[in-house]
């Protein structure tokens, strides 16, 4: 049996529909399905923002929080909490300056992968 694995990622790809290992962009408040998998996604929220804006010089790059939904078709879902600590470009808009961005212009692209489980 396996599982599905959701992790943030840099560079999104083109096409009709995401399928399993396809990267693809979600707003807030999107939902996706992965055909192939059952399988739908919803971008909940950001749910925190600490991100070095590009403009300001820090010591650690910040880290945002991104809630999604996941759930089989018919099937209860499952929320988890990604963080963009590895890769800070994976959620849009990127700060520029101290702030804060409204919560509907984030976009999160995100990457589908299978992890077996034993």
């Amino acid at each position: 049996m396996a599982s599905v694995f959701a992790a943030l990622a840099g560079c999104p790809s083109s096409g009709a529909g995401p399928r399993l290992g396809d990267t693809f962009v979600l707003g807030v408040g999107d939902t996706t399905t992965i055909a192939d998998l059952n399988l739908w996604i919803r971008f909940a929220q950001v749910s925190s923002d600490s991100r070095c804006p590009s403009q300001v010089s820090c010591t650690w790059s910040g880290d945002a929080a991104v809630v999604l939904e996941v759930a089989p078709f018919m099937g209860d879902s499952k929320v988890d909490t990604l963080h963009t600590a590895l890769d800070p470009q994976s959620v849009d808009p990127y700060p520029v300056t101290a702030g804060s961005i409204p919560a509907r212009s984030y976009r999160a692209t995100i990457i589908t992968q299978e992890v077996p489980t034993n």
